[in-house]
């Protein structure tokens, strides 16, 4: 109950770093929401390796890559699908020591540039009925607690993708 308070007054709670695999995590998101998804006869699939190993807050990357998938899986209609993807990025300048990318991509409507200008921030707003706008919140301040970079590409009619960088490393407390 306290996460959801703080969620609702702008506040992610700090995060806890420690060594996660990351392929686990989301995984186990999939897993539970794979029968919304074929209530809603959208294709959800998971591409990523055995391993994948990051230093991260594990229960706010759960409830990130869980928004992001519910939202997508929210927007589609019959027939499309959503594909979250896992990748490990090389070393170089950002950051130092490599990042991985989680990129959530759907064939739904896509985004008007209205909705997609205010997406991840104390302003977003749903386009659903009973939407708040709290789940990208919540995604954004999660990227942002993990020093991470969030990528957004929607145009209508032809879907949405969504890409968080999240550095593998975290700086030492």
């Amino acid at each position: 109950m306290a996460q959801i308070s703080a969620a609702i007054k702008g506040l992610v709670s700090e995060p806890h770093f420690e060594e996660s695999n990351l392929t686990e995590i989301a995984a186990r998101v999939v897993s539970l929401l794979k029968t919304t998804a074929e209530n809603r006869q959208v294709a959800l699939t998971m591409e990523a390796p055995q391993e994948l190993v990051a230093c991260v807050d594990r229960k706010q990357i759960y409830n990130a890559i869980y928004n992001l998938i519910f939202n997508a899986l929210d927007a589609c209609q019959a027939g499309a699908s959503v594909t979250l993807r896992l990748e490990r990025g090389p070393g170089g300048e950002w950051p130092e020591g490599g990042y991985v990318t989680l990129t959530c991509a759907d064939t739904g409507p896509g985004m008007p540039p209205e909705v997609k200008a205010k997406l991840f921030t104390e302003h977003a707003v749903s386009t659903k009925p009973m939407g708040t706008g709290l789940g990208t919140k919540i995604v954004g301040d999660v990227v942002r607690a993990h020093r991470g970079q969030i990528e957004l590409e929607s145009e209508l009619g032809q879907g949405t993708t969504i890409r968080c960088r999240l550095p593998l490393a975290q700086p030492a407390a």
